[in-house]
């Protein structure tokens, strides 16, 4: 049983954006599937979980994008999860194109939920007996994002979660927040996505209305998602001219 999963996408229009860009909700979606499909090879997959009352929670999500254009219809992607912490795993993927150059890399952090008791649980007994590759797609740690008071932010939008934003679990998708981002943000052909991390700090629900803030430092956005008790999500954007 391989640790390393690799797959093929073909692309669509939908995965680009009106400049012929590939966004980082397609490519967040993408290493979203793949990780679901290799924890199902790996024995800890959805249905596994379900039977235990447990779920996988993406807490932290980073892509690093080094390539947005002229990429081709075909792209591959492969991941792989390290050992596990206390209560998480962290997951590596890799994005090439048609020519096997680097389009992106990122990280996810996975945590184990008890859905019965409504808190974390023990990674422990999870993808034991796997011996894990030691390849990094990352060399610092992947801490949390500092973003510092609301006062210093400017309202952008309210966004309402729909039923199509809403996954297995009925929360909002988490690739569907780089959604709202790109909403938020607007950028224009001469500039793009360079780094971009995600926290998920609570859950987001049907019909909860989300109130997006911004604030810009230097060539580096924060976003915070809010509903009526408290942040929903933080996201940090390096941008790229």
């Amino acid at each position: 049983m391989g640790v390393e999963k690799e797959l093929t996408f073909r692309l669509t229009i939908g995965d680009m954006d009106k400049y012929d860009r590939i966004t980082p909700y397609s490519i967040s979606n993408m290493f979203q599937e793949i990780a679901s499909l290799h924890a199902e090879d790996l024995g800890c997959g959805y249905d596994f979980m379900i039977n235990k009352s447990l779920a996988w929670i993406v807490a932290r999500n980073r892509i690093t994008l080094y390539k947005s254009k002229s990429i081709g219809k075909v792209v591959k992607v492969k991941t792989w999860p390290h050992p596990n912490g206390r209560f998480d795993f962290i997951r590596d993927y890799l994005l090439y194109d048609e020519n096997n150059e680097l389009i992106a890399k990122g990280s996810s952090k996975w945590l184990v939920y008890d859905l019965k008791r409504n808190f974390l649980c023990s990674s422990k007994g999870i993808m034991e007996g796997i011996e894990f590759k030691k390849d990094k797609a990352y060399d610092d740690k992947f801490d949390k994002i500092e973003y510092g008071s609301l006062d210093e932010y400017t309202f952008v939008f309210t966004q309402k979660i729909a039923y199509t934003d809403l996954d297995h679990y009925n929360h909002m998708n988490n690739a569907k927040y780089l959604l709202m981002m790109m909403n938020a943000l607007r950028l224009d052909e001469n500039e793009y996505f360079d780094n971009i991390q995600v926290d998920y700090l609570n859950q987001g629900y049907l019909d909860h209305n989300i109130d997006i803030y911004k604030k810009k430092v230097d060539n580096v956005y924060y976003l915070l998602g809010k509903d009526a008790e408290k942040i929903i999500f933080v996201i940090k954007a390096n941008i790229k001219a």
